[in-house]
């Protein structure tokens, strides 16, 4: 992937697998309690708002949301993450990426489906 902030690699009903460059962030806002994060290549930093804990997901790695609260993920060596709903959404699920570049993606996931993603500007 050169110098491209991310890629779609495949966009299921509850499961969307992304490619990231290193440095780019991914923030996750809405009902994101029952949504799981994976690594599958590379590596990543994750922190969520309401936990003290920041974690660092490598290759088979991942997190579970069990509550409500803003979730950053900051790519930190080239990654391909994927996004797993497990229950339909009581809500909108958003997603926004960003990079180094100040480039930055906005999407909204209703209810249990993703949707396309779309560009962002300020």
């Amino acid at each position: 992937m050169e110098n491209n902030t991310f890629e779609i690699l495949s966009l299921e009903e509850r499961e969307v697998m992304l490619h990231f460059s290193k440095r780019t962030i991914l923030n996750l806002e809405g009902p994101v309690r029952g949504v799981t994060i994976a690594c599958e290549s590379g590596v990543a930093w994750l922190t969520q708002q309401g936990d003290a804990r920041d974690y660092i997901l490598r290759a088979g790695g991942d997190y579970s949301a069990y509550r409500e609260g803003q979730i950053v993920v900051q790519i930190m060596k080239d990654a391909r993450i994927t996004i797993l709903l497990r229950d339909r959404l009581p809500g909108e699920l958003r997603l926004s990426v960003s990079s180094n570049r100040r480039s930055r993606v906005n999407a909204s996931l209703p209810r249990w489906k993703f949707c396309s993603l779309s560009p962002y500007s300020r």
